[in-house]
């Protein structure tokens, strides 16, 4: 099992090998970060398909967005092909959403959405693909791309396979990716946002307890309650992950793919 968690306090049981990669909080920091550098109250996420993983990626990133910023507005471009119309996503949005700056999608590597400097914009990635990591970092080096999450995955699975390799016994095995959650920030964004970022990311975070405190924060109760069922005072993950139900507060955009944007970039 990767990606999602496991019930909050439960066991994993002995026929499973567990993963856990921390996504929701990978996404709430990301909002965090996109609220704290954006000086305008419109955000937009791309949601390539409707369903768990997604929808609820995007609910805890407009979690973060609402920590830093109240104000702030965020709106899903939802288009079902997996971003294979990327750059028609962006040129919607830069259409018909005012003044946004910050734009967070789901694709595979860091130029997903193209070349957001052209119209004096910023994203914020999703995974740098194995594929493809020597285009990842050189479209880093614009610093179009403000962060990007999952980059150590690789490491944490070769371990998981040498350890069964060298004859342990991984029966039941709950293994946490501790750096795959947020990458290093862009130097475009200030030092004190870093800092800032940094500070969030312990206090949700905690690896060596094992605790699930993010999922038990008393802001992240209040927000995610108008979603998911409360169980205990914290949110459960596996209704976070299973749940295809967008917050209330964010906008929804079909993304017809037969449009023509005036805008091009």
């Amino acid at each position: 099992m990767t990606r999602i968690e496991s019930r909050l306090n439960d066991p994993v049981p002995r026929n499973f090998i567990f993963v856990n990669l921390y996504e929701q909080l990978a996404h709430f920091l990301k909002g965090a970060l996109a609220a704290s550098f954006s000086t305008s109250n419109q955000f937009v996420v791309q949601v390539p398909r409707y369903q768990g993983l997604h929808v609820s990626s995007a609910n805890f990133y407009f979690a973060g967005l609402r920590y830093i910023n109240p104000n702030a507005n965020l709106t899903a471009m939802i288009h079902n092909d997996f971003g294979r119309n990327a750059e028609l996503s962006v040129n919607v949005s830069y259409e018909y959403i005012p003044n946004w700056e910050v734009y967070a999608h789901f694709g595979s590597t860091a130029t997903y959405t193209g070349n957001l400097s052209a119209i004096g914009r910023y994203e914020i990635a999703y995974l740098l693909s194995a594929n493809s990591p020597a285009e990842d970092y050189a479209a880093w080096g614009t610093n179009t791309t403000l962060a990007i999450h999952i980059i150590e995955l690789t490491d944490l699975w070769r371990n998981l396979v040498l350890d069964g390799a060298a004859g342990e016994d991984l029966s039941g095995r709950y293994d946490i990716g501790t750096s795959v959650s947020l990458s290093a920030i862009s130097s475009v964004v200030s030092p004190s946002i870093v800092a800032n970022i940094e500070k969030l990311a312990r206090k949700f975070k905690d690896i060596d307890s094992g605790s699930h405190s993010f999922f038990c924060d008393e802001y992240i109760y209040n927000f995610m309650r108008h979603v998911h069922p409360v169980v205990n005072g914290c949110i459960d993950p596996i209704h976070a992950m299973e749940g295809n139900i967008l917050h209330p507060y964010i906008y929804e955009y079909i993304l017809n793919t037969t449009y023509q944007p005036r805008t091009s970039i």
